[in-house]
């Protein structure tokens, strides 16, 4: 949906880390635009599903466990705006 799908191609981790730590902050303020439950369902999917790719080409399994970490963080993060948003979301339709 945005420009971030060229990540996954990039040889070099020390990129893919940095334009990773990007990608998420892009998602959450996305999600804080959008009012609408089933396009903030689909964007969670896709970071799911580009965070593991990239985590397929780090061969150092201590930075795997750091993004893990950081994933499951932010995964927490999403769900309680979903919720609140939810709640908001109410006066917008």
């Amino acid at each position: 949906m945005f420009a971030g799908r060229g990540i996954v191609r990039s040889p070099q981790p020390p990129q893919q880390q940095q334009q990773q730590q990007q990608q998420q902050r892009q998602q959450q303020q996305q999600q804080q635009q959008q009012h609408h439950r089933q396009q903030q369902q689909q964007q969670q999917q896709q970071q799911q599903q580009q965070q593991q790719q990239q985590q397929h080409h780090h061969h150092h399994r201590q930075q795997q466990q750091q993004q893990q970490q950081q994933q499951q963080q932010q995964q927490q993060q999403q769900q309680q705006q979903q919720q609140q948003q939810q709640e908001e979301s109410k006066g917008w339709f």
